[in-house]
């Protein structure tokens, strides 16, 4: 989904509605409400059209070679650092591994 769909303009501004399609356990809950106030320092900009930009490559166009490259040149001891802190969140193991897959 792209922000428009997750959210609306207000009077006051941006406003999120996030929509999930089942009921959160307590540590998710957690986790949401951490991201959102993340996602609520974000200034937007109504004139501006929502579209996905890929920070891999200068074109801002998502790339298989683009990642490779992001991949291959990480300095290794951070990547393993994160990788390792994926497979310790309780999640289900495909959500893990579409999560590592944007790491």
């Amino acid at each position: 989904m792209v922000v428009g769909e997750v959210g609306l303009w207000e009077d006051s501004g941006w406003s999120w509605h996030l929509r999930w399609r089942r009921i959160r356990s307590e540590w998710e809950a957690l986790q949401e409400e951490h991201m959102l106030r993340i996602i609520s320092a974000c200034i937007f900009n109504r004139e501006l059209k929502d579209n996905q930009i890929w920070e891999g490559d200068i074109s801002g166009e998502f790339s298989v070679k683009s990642t490779y490259e992001c991949i291959a040149y990480q300095d290794s001891s951070n990547s393993l650092g994160i990788f390792n802190q994926f497979w310790q969140v309780k999640a289900l193991l495909n959500v893990l591994a579409i999560a590592w897959r944007f790491s």
